[in-house]
C-alpha cells in the first residue's frame, strides 16, 4: 500500500494496520500516515470553509460546512447507478438543499413538517439505492443543518450562489471518480420500483418521518436547535433493528460526556475556547467508533450554540434534545414497524383471497 493510498483510510482499518504491524518501522509509518491524514484534513476543512466564509459570509457557514463534507465524501461513495442519473441526482439533491430550507424556515410547523417529510424523502430516495453505503446521513444532515441558519436578501442570493458553485464542484469529483464503473440502473428505475412492501424504501421513509416528526414536536413547542433533535433522530433510525437498539444506547450518553466534557474545558481553560473547533475535528478524526466520534462533534456545536444560549444553558439543551431525540425516534421506529407488518400482512392475505 502506497503513503497516499494510506492517506485515504479511515481510522478504523488504521487502526487494524497499526495493530498489525509486522515492525516497529513499519508501525511508525502507520502511525505518522495517520497524524499526518487528520491533520491535512483539520487544515484543509479550515481553509475551504474559512475561504467560503470570507466570500460568501459568516452567516452562510452553514452551507460551506455542507459543500466540505460532500466533497469529501463524493471522492469515494457513488449513488450506484450510472454517471448521468447520478449527475442529475446529485443536482436535485443541491436543489432541495437551496430550495428545502428556504420553504420551510418561511412556513407554519404543520407545513414545516410536509416541506421536511417531502425533502428528506426525496434525499433518502435519490441517494440511497444501496443502505449499506452509509451516504444518505450526510445529505439529510446537510438539509437539517442549512434550515437550522436561515438567511433573507443579499446573504440568500450568497447563499444561493454558494451552492450552485458546489453543486459544480462535488459534481465534477464526482465525475473523475466514478463515470468509469458500469451500472445499468437509472434514477427513474429507482422511483418506478418504489413500493412500501421493500424493506429499503420502508426504512427510507421511515427515516423521513420519524425525523420530520421529532423536529415537528420541537417546533410546536419553539424549542431553539430543533436541528439536534433532527441529528439524534437520524442517529438511531437506523435500517438495521439491531443497529436502532446499539445507536439508542450509545447516542445521549456520548452527548452527555461530551457536552460536559466541552462545558469543564471551556470553565478551567476559557484561553482555548477559539481552538476547540479544530481540535474536535482533530479528535473525531482519530476516532473509530461512533460514542466517541459523537461526543467530540458536541464541541464544535456548543461553541457556536453557547455563543447564542450561553455555556450551560447550551449544554442543558443539547443533552435534553439528544435524550429526547433519540428516544422518540426509537419509539417511533417500533411503531412504524408493527404498523407495516400489519400492512403488509393484510395485503398479504388479501392477494391470497384474491
Amino acid at each position: 500500500m502506497t503513503f497516499y493510498q494510506l492517506l485515504q483510510l479511515d481510522p478504523l482499518p488504521f487502526k487494524k494496520l497499526i495493530q498489525e504491524a509486522n515492525s516497529r518501522q513499519e508501525k511508525r509509518r502507520y502511525i505518522f500516515a495517520f497524524i499526518l491524514k487528520n491533520i491535512l484534513v483539520v487544515l484543509f476543512a479550515i481553509v475551504f470553509i474559512g475561504g467560503a466564509n470570507l466570500i460568501f459570509g459568516n452567516e452562510n457557514s452553514s452551507v460551506a460546512v455542507v459543500v466540505f463534507c460532500i466533497l469529501l465524501m463524493v471522492r469515494f461513495v457513488d449513488f450506484g447507478y450510472e454517471i448521468k442519473s447520478s449527475l442529475f441526482s446529485l443536482f436535485l439533491v443541491f436543489f432541495i438543499l437551496t430550495v428545502g430550507p428556504i420553504l420551510a424556515n418561511s412556513a407554519n410547523p404543520y407545513w414545516k413538517l410536509l416541506i421536511h417529510m417531502i425533502s428528506i424523502s426525496l434525499l433518502m430516495v435519490l441517494t440511497c439505492l444501496r443502505p449499506s453505503y452509509g451516504n444518505q446521513s450526510i445529505y439529510v444532515f446537510g438539509y437539517l443543518l442549512i434550515q437550522n441558519y436561515p438567511v433573507t436578501g443579499r446573504l440568500l442570493q450568497m447563499r444561493c450562489l454558494e451552492i450552485g458553485i458546489g453543486f459544480v464542484l462535488c459534481g465534477i469529483i464526482f465525475y473523475c471518480k466514478h463515470h468509469k464503473k458500469h451500472y445499468e440502473t437509472h434514477l427513474g428505475n429507482v422511483f418506478k420500483n418504489f413500493s412500501l412492501f421493500d424493506p429499503t424504501y420502508q426504512w427510507q421513509i421511515k427515516v423521513a418521518l420519524g425525523v420530520s416528526l421529532a423536529m415537528f414536536i420541537g417546533d410546536l413547542v419553539h424549542v431553539p436547535r430543533t436541528m439536534w433533535i433532527g441529528f439524534a433522530a437520524l442517529a438511531v433510525l437506523q435500517i438495521d433493528p439491531k443497529s436502532v437498539k446499539q445507536r439508542l444506547k450509545l447516542r445521549a450518553p456520548s452527548a452527555i460526556v461530551g457536552s460536559l466534557v466541552f462545558g469543564v474545558i471551556c470553565t478551567i481553560f476559557p484561553q482555548i475556547l477559539s481552538m476547540l473547533g479544530p481540535i474536535s475535528g482533530l479528535l473525531m478524526g482519530f476516532c473509530a467508533t461512533y460514542q466517541w466520534k459523537n461526543a467530540f462533534n458536541c464541541f464544535g456545536a456548543l461553541l457556536v450554540a453557547s455563543s447564542i444560549f450561553g455555556l450551560w444553558n447550551s449544554i442543558f439543551l443539547r443533552i435534553l434534545l439528544n435524550i429526547f431525540g433519540s428516544y422518540f425516534a426509537f419509539g417511533f421506529h417500533l411503531l412504524y414497524d408493527k404498523i407495516m407488518m400489519l400492512f403488509s400482512q393484510t395485503r398479504k392475505n388479501q392477494l391470497i383471497s384474491q
